[in-house]
Order: structure tokens, then C-alpha cells, then sequence
């Protein structure tokens, strides 16, 4: 009786052992996909100078994992360029036709007398014809040209990594949302492949156990099973890069396989999320009133005004430069700027909306990534601490190992 006794107890363990390592497995997993997203702050105790505790890995390093999107979105995804469409006459009629009344005091100099003050009082009934005249054959040119520079300015200005990285590292639930949209099932997989490896290698240890009846191979395999099952899932998340083939079956990388995929989330939640057209317009405004930006403008201005009063600087009213006639017209612009400003803003926001294309681009240029550079978008978020999850995958098992123990025993 006691014979059968035994035996049942043995093919009680050869039967349990598998299953409470793929259990370690996928716990072991699951916790560890847990604790890239988990706390968003600080939690545990405090003794002194010990602490004992965690945080989500994004949440702690969000600042880290911030800058290198930023470097990644702006070496290989959106150029500034990208996020301004090309100044063309189209265009420029287009903006222009939102503001007939305006437009049609510019093209007929009708602001001229409140520009000018004393300087157009000062000229004769055929200079200010004369002015009026080239104001309205160059106007439209002048604009165009004067709003490509200022394009080319802001191209210039623009730091695409800077406002990225600061705004994920504003809010890093923000940077939680981008990664967990586009990791979803790459996460779930984790868990399901460490319910798989774990059961196999439970398979291997119950083996190892009926030939040795060693209970110290229990904790062993079960410290294995936590981190080996770690390790593996991340791994076969990333390799292999390109398909190939092992006894027969083909494998490759989750990432890498749903490349289309995860670009196409990617980008959405790029454009929805970390750079909106709101946001967009809203770092158009931070650039515009850069100092330094006003500066160069003001500079574009002048010149296009002397080209303007070129070929009638002989014929100025005496003790009236032309710079002076640019120091007025810039003044008057400065005047009108608190009313003009907010009309030009909403119409340059509904502009870029009807041709933001950031989703578009960014999908493009990410789908078509090489497989190296693609795997450095999500890999930054398991590298960093991937040691310290496999630890904790590897302690876990060991302690679950513990209590399988001591209930067989």
C-alpha cells in the first residue's frame, strides 16, 4: 500500500512540477511587463538610508527614454522640413484669399497715409502714386518670398528632438501610451511564451527529479524557470530580425515581423498624441517670438522695403530715408499685431490641418526602416533594466519553487 502510495505521489509531482513552472513562467512575465508601466511613482518603504521599493521603468526613466525617441523620431523618422508643406503660389492665394479686406488695403497702399504719417505727407500726389503702383505689382511676390525665408528660418530654428523629448518627458504616461499602444501583443506574447518555456523546462526538471530524487533540483529549475523565461521572451521578441528556419519551422521576431504594423500605430499615436497639429502651431509661436527670429525677419523686411523704394530714393521728399520709411512700416506692423495676430494664427492652423501629414510620414519612413535601427525604437524601454527583470524573474521562481516544496513535502 505504501508502494502506491509513493508512486502516486511521484506521478503527482511529474504531473505538477510542469504545470507550476509554466505558472512560474507566466507570472514571472506578467510581473515583469507589470513593472516596466507600474507604479508611475515611487512606491515602498524607507529606513534611513535603505530603500526598498519600485517604480515603472518608463515612469522612473522617463527622461532617458524621452531624449532617445527624440533622437530616433529625428534621425529617422520626421524632419523639421517635413512639418511645414512648401511655400507655393497656390498656397500663398490660398492664405491670402482668408483675408480679402486686408489684402485689398495692402495691394492698394490704402495704409500708406497711417504707415507713413509725415513722410507720405511729404511727397508729391506722383511719388505716392509711383509707391502705391510698385506695392501692388510686387506685393504678392514680395510676400511669397518674404514667407519662404521665414520658412527656412523656422526649419532652421526648429529642434524637432528637443520638442519631443520635451514633451514626453512632460508627462510620462504620455511615453506609457506610446509604448504600450505599439507593444500591446508583443507584451502579451511575453506572458504566453513564458507559460510555454516555463512548462517545457518543468518537463525537463520533473524528468531530472525522477532519475535523481534530488528536491534541490525543485529550487534550482524553478530559479531557472524565472529568469530563463524572462530572458527568452524578451529575446524572441527582437530575434531573430529576418525570418529563419529551425528544424523545419520558421521564426522571427515579433517586432521586427509586425514592422508595417507598429509603424502605422506608431505614427498615430505620434500625431495624435505627441506632436498634434495644436502643439505643432503652438511651437510655431514659441519660434516666431524668438527674439533672434524677430531680429533676421525685421532685417527681411527692410530689405525688401529698400528694394521697393529703390529706384525712387532720388526722389524722396528732403530729410526722408529710406530707412526711416522702414522703421515706420515696421512700427505700424507692431500696431496692428495684437488684432492681425490671432486671425493669421487660426488660418495658419487650419492651413496645416488640411495638410498635416506627420501620421503619413512618420509610418513611411518608420515601415521602411532597417531592421537594426527599427529595433532600437521599443528595445531602449527592456534594455536598461532588463538585467534587473530577469534578477527578479529568477527570484521569484525561486520562492514559488520554495512553497511547491514545502507543500509536497
Amino acid at each position: 500500500m505504501d508502494s502506491l502510495v509513493d508512486q502516486h505521489i511521484s506521478y503527482q509531482w511529474l504531473v505538477l512540477i510542469p504545470i507550476v513552472a509554466g505558472f512560474i513562467g507566466w507570472i514571472t512575465n506578467w510581473l515583469a511587463i507589470k513593472m516596466i508601466f507600474y507604479p508611475r511613482v515611487w512606491r515602498g518603504v524607507k529606513l534611513g538610508s535603505f530603500k526598498l521599493g519600485w517604480q515603472g521603468i518608463i515612469h522612473r526613466k522617463s527622461s532617458g527614454f524621452a531624449k532617445a525617441i527624440g533622437k530616433q523620431v529625428s534621425e529617422n523618422m520626421l524632419q523639421a522640413e517635413d512639418l511645414l508643406p512648401e511655400v507655393t503660389n497656390e498656397r500663398a492665394n490660398f492664405f491670402i484669399s482668408k483675408f480679402p479686406t486686408l489684402w485689398k488695403e495692402i495691394e492698394g497702399g490704402e495704409f500708406l497715409p497711417d504707415m507713413l504719417g509725415e513722410h507720405w505727407q511729404k511727397m508729391s500726389p506722383l511719388q505716392q502714386q509711383m509707391v502705391k503702383m510698385q506695392i501692388r505689382f510686387d506685393s504678392r511676390s514680395l510676400l511669397l518670398e518674404l514667407v519662404k525665408i521665414a520658412r527656412a528660418k523656422f526649419v532652421d530654428r526648429f529642434d524637432i528632438r528637443k520638442v519631443i523629448s520635451h514633451r514626453l518627458s512632460k508627462d510620462s504616461r504620455l511615453l506609457a501610451e506610446l509604448f504600450g499602444s505599439i507593444a500591446r501583443p508583443e507584451l502579451r506574447m511575453i506572458e504566453i511564451y513564458g507559460l510555454y518555456f516555463g512548462a517545457f523546462i518543468g518537463a525537463i526538471e520533473g524528468l531530472l527529479f525522477t532519475l535523481t530524487e534530488m528536491s534541490w533540483t525543485v529550487f534550482v529549475f524553478g530559479t531557472l524557470v524565472g529568469a530563463i523565461t524572462n530572458w527568452l521572451a524578451i529575446e524572441m521578441i527582437f530575434r531573430p530580425r529576418f525570418p529563419k528556419k529551425i528544424l523545419g519551422i520558421e521564426f522571427q521576431g515579433l517586432f521586427p515581423k509586425r514592422q508595417n504594423k507598429i509603424a502605422a500605430q506608431f505614427a498615430v499615436v505620434g500625431e495624435e498624441h505627441v506632436l498634434p497639429v495644436s502643439a505643432f502651431v503652438d511651437e510655431i509661436m514659441k519660434v516666431l517670438e524668438d527674439q533672434d527670429f524677430i531680429d533676421d525677419l525685421e532685417q527681411t523686411a527692410r530689405r525688401f522695403i529698400h528694394r521697393i523704394l529703390g529706384n525712387y530714393v532720388d526722389h524722396l521728399p528732403e530729410g526722408v530715408s529710406v530707412d526711416d520709411i522702414a522703421d515706420k512700416a515696421i512700427e505700424f506692423y507692431y500696431q496692428k499685431q495684437p488684432t492681425l495676430e490671432p486671425q493669421l494664427v487660426a488660418e495658419l492652423k487650419r492651413l496645416l490641418e488640411s495638410d498635416y501629414r506627420v501620421a503619413e510620414i512618420i509610418e513611411d519612413n518608420l515601415s521602411q526602416l532597417p531592421k537594426d535601427k527599427f529595433e532600437r525604437v521599443l528595445r531602449i524601454v527592456f534594455e536598461q533594466d532588463e538585467t534587473t527583470l530577469i534578477i527578479i524573474g529568477a527570484v521569484i521562481g525561486f520562492m514559488i519553487s520554495g512553497m511547491q516544496f514545502m507543500i509536497f513535502a
